[in-house]
């Protein structure tokens, strides 16, 4: 099976064969390698009146002179999407048993999640996003974010705009 995955400009092919997936090509190769789960990827959007539950797990902050102001990042994600009428978020201190590298599908299953957001933030202001499928642990999208000191308080925004875009796309 092969898919291909859209980071921001970074695209990377990802064979899964025998219940394994390598990635090639990113620079969060690990984290993508946790992240694909071998079911395939299908289409989702939002239609009219359905809701939509989202875990945001906590953010994984590697390498960046900027920790304190890395790790509240999924948090105020989650912030501007619960303004959302037809989005649900879990919990905070639900989503925080999980992280990145766990599977989406336990995670959307323990916390009755229909998707799974996760950052990871590193350098100088690195953000790659990514929003699994928490049925099947799919690759919804994926997008790499880059800010700087004096623009970090828009970045939360630019990922809440860009996240509704992609559930509200036509199918």
């Amino acid at each position: 099976m092969r898919r291909v995955l859209y980071a921001g400009l970074v695209t990377a092919v990802v064979w899964a064969a025998g219940g394994t997936a390598l990635a090639q090509g990113l620079t969060t190769g690990a984290l993508v390698r946790g992240a694909i789960e071998p079911h395939g990827t299908a289409p989702v959007s939002l239609s009219a009146g359905q809701i939509a539950t989202i875990a945001v797990l906590p953010t994984v902050v590697r390498d960046t002179p900027y920790p304190a102001e890395a790790a509240d990042l999924g948090q105020q994600i989650a912030h501007l999407l619960r303004r959302e009428a037809d989005i649900r978020i879990v919990d905070d201190t639900l989503s925080a048993q999980f992280t990145m590298e766990d599977s989406a599908v336990a995670a959307g299953d323990a916390l009755h999640a229909r998707f799974v957001l996760g950052t990871l933030v590193t350098g100088l202001y690195r953000a790659d996003v990514l929003l699994r499928d928490g049925r099947t642990g799919a690759v919804v999208w994926g997008k790499t974010f880059h800010a700087y000191l004096d623009n970090l308080g828009a970045l939360p925004a630019e990922v809440w705009v860009a996240t509704m875009a992609v559930l509200r796309a036509e199918p």
